[in-house]
């Protein structure tokens, strides 16, 4: 004992001083754990409270099961600072962590005096760090960290003497000098030679400080003797190439609405001319139904002049009717044509009203509207392609609604640039099991209007998605998109203190979920739009 409290006290003394001198961390660590270390041996043996605190006797009960885990805990994070256990072997370190859970709890059993609890727990928590420092060690030093070898070395004689230990007061091992005093025998040796490991570290460390350095000079002196060559060379090229951005972006933007108008146009030629096209054919046949009448009216006309004078006039007459078009069926005609008409003329009028909706573009003009309105208004222009592509339209619209503040144009936007992606992200379906279809849902939060608009068309990737918001980033062929229909969409809603949320799965579909406020402060008009 004489002999290992010496030991213990030199290697104290001698890391306390290398450390006043180097300010490394590692050596006040290992300081800690060589004086704790060195209080658990000497407690277990009775000295401490021989020669140290006879007059305490509370705390030689109580010393062996704190001064022990303490010893183990401190051995602990020197042991993960030493190697960087959670720089290289982060599962290790994190399992170590609970290692100092268990010591912990069996302080807290021992001072409840639960003691064969505590000193189990102990045991468990000595043989588990023992163990795990060693394969840490191993492992690091396969990695190329040569001052884990000294580590390795004189942690495999505290291994051994703690296994002996253990397996001693486990009952497999007898009771004699050398099992008892195994762990202060593996310590001492063990002790000697990380102290080693230590000199060694700072070894590496120096030389590779130095070599770093000269590294960095050696850098810093090639970069010196071009930099300013190249930052006069970057700083015209970098204006040139900001020029060329900014000129690039003002013709993307412009593509980006000519593209939109050309969509629109194109939305409001197809459905104007339909119902067009049936007043077309219903005034034909009222032309046609007209003439008929004419002619059976002076028909009528000229018969009856001479019905006075020619009694067989009423059998000319009766010849007439079967040879033309009986006056009911031309009437009857000339109604269904009359209601084919009213009702093209209603939906022309829908159809411009839901134009006249969708063009208020001012962007400083917010108002309060129904959100259900703009999102038929959009539809309504994009039917056609609805139609086109054979996909079915499903709403759900939340029922009661609310109005919400915001500027009518600008959410339009967004919703076109979304049933638009819809669209063709369900037209470049591969291999489709199913009937394309886009779902509309709204809902209303108490402070918030909700629109998810949901397609099972061909989704995204996780590496897709996470640049969907990038400017100029398309997955669409080129001239099909320039990318900023959703970078625009995405400003659009972060302007009116919304949020936009997307979910995809790849062959499967996407979900676009977009929140805005119900009060919107800034630029809100009082009126409400009632129309």
């Amino acid at each position: 004992m004489g002999l290992f409290v010496g030991l213990m006290l030199v290697m104290i003394l001698y890391n306390l001083f290398v450390y006043i001198t180097v300010q490394d961390i590692n050596y006040l660590y290992y300081i800690i754990y060589l004086l704790f270390i060195c209080i658990a041996q000497t407690s277990i043996q009775g000295y401490t409270f021989k020669y140290i605190w006879p007059e305490c006797p509370l705390l030689s009960r109580y010393g062996i099961f704190i001064f022990a885990p303490a010893a183990t805990i401190s051995a602990i994070f020197f042991i993960n600072n030493f190697l960087q256990t959670a720089v290289y072997l982060r599962f290790i370190y994190k399992t170590l962590h609970l290692v100092v859970v268990i010591f912990v709890i069996s302080i807290v059993f021992s001072l409840m005096k639960f003691y064969n609890i505590a000193y189990n727990l102990i045991n468990i928590g000595t043989f588990l760090s023992t163990v795990l420092t060693f394969i840490s060690g191993f492992i690091i030093y396969k990695k190329g960290k040569d001052s884990a070898k000294y580590f390795i070395f004189g942690w495999s004689f505290l291994l051994i003497g703690a296994l002996v230990y253990s397996l001693k007061e486990m009952g497999v091992l007898p009771h004699n000098y050398y099992t008892s005093h195994s762990i202060m025998i593996g310590s001492a040796l063990e002790t000697i030679l990380l102290s080693f490991a230590l000199a060694d570290k700072i070894n590496t460390y120096k030389k590779e400080r130095l070599e770093a350095i000269q590294a960095k000079e050696k850098m810093l002196a090639e970069k010196n003797k071009s930099l300013e060559a190249k930052v006069a060379f970057r700083t015209q090229k970098l204006k040139r190439t900001v020029a060329d951005l900014i000129a690039t972006q003002s013709q993307l933007v412009h593509a980006e609405k000519m593209a939109a108008l050309g969509q629109l146009t194109a939305g409001i030629a197809h459905e104007i001319n339909n119902p067009l096209n049936y007043m077309t054919q219903s005034v034909t046949i009222l032309e046609e139904d007209f003439t008929d009448l004419k002619k059976i009216t002076k028909k009528y006309d000229a018969l009856l002049h001479k019905i006075p004078e020619d009694e067989k006039l009423f059998s000319a007459i009766k010849k007439h009717k079967q040879s033309t078009r009986e006056i009911d069926t031309v009437y009857t005609d000339i109604e269904d044509s009359l209601r084919v008409i009213s009702e093209g003329i209603e939906k022309t009028a829908n159809i411009s009203k839901g134009l006249t909706t969708y063009s208020r573009m001012d962007s400083t003009a917010y108002k309060r509207v129904s959100v259900e309105k703009n999102l038929e208004a959009t539809i309504q222009l994009l039917k056609h392609e609805f139609n086109a592509k054979d996909i079915l339209l499903e709403r759900d619209y939340a029922r009661p609604s609310k109005k919400v503040d915001c500027n009518p144009g600008q959410l339009n936007q967004v919703f076109t640039n979304l049933l638009n992606n819809a669209i063709y992200a369900i037209k470049h379906r591969e291999k489709p099991s199913e009937k394309g279809c886009i779902r509309i849902i709204t809902q209303v939060n108490p402070n918030y209007f909700v629109v998810t608009i949901r397609d099972n068309g061909m989704g995204m990737s996780a590496k897709t998605l996470s640049k969907i918001y990038d400017p100029f980033f398309t997955t669409k062929d080129v001239g099909e998109g320039t990318g900023l229909g959703l970078s625009i969409s995405y400003g659009i809603i972060r302007n009116h203190q919304g949020s936009i949320q997307v979910d995809s799965t790849l062959n499967k579909g996407t979900s676009f979920r977009i929140s805005l406020p119900i009060s919107f402060q800034k630029n809100t008009q009082s009126n409400e739009e009632n129309d």
